[in-house]
């Protein structure tokens, strides 16, 4: 079975420039709506992590996003068709 992630017709990421960090699991803030965490919460919680963790490429940042959706928001997000968020602002809608 091919990894959900690395498929292009999938998830819209930006082709890799930088190797992801080692141990995403362990370091990365989860969200799930279903818990009752506020989106902007995690926002604050991913980009602290991140922060913390030194990543400055912004692709590796849009990467890893969407490790951190569990939950009804994964579903939501792997729903989506092939590259329907194209910027920040579709996303944050």
């Amino acid at each position: 079975m091919e990894d959900t992630w690395t498929r292009p017709d999938v998830v819209n990421m930006p082709a890799p420039l930088h190797a992801l960090p080692d141990a995403l699991e362990k370091w990365l803030p989860k969200f799930n709506l279903d818990d009752g965490m506020q989106a902007e919460e995690h926002i604050n919680n991913f980009m602290l992590s991140v922060n913390l963790k030194g990543v400055i490429e912004q692709d590796v940042v849009f990467r890893l996003f969407p490790y951190t959706l569990q939950g009804s928001t994964g579903s939501w997000y792997f729903s989506l068709p092939s590259r329907s968020i194209t910027s920040w602002a579709t996303f944050q809608e």
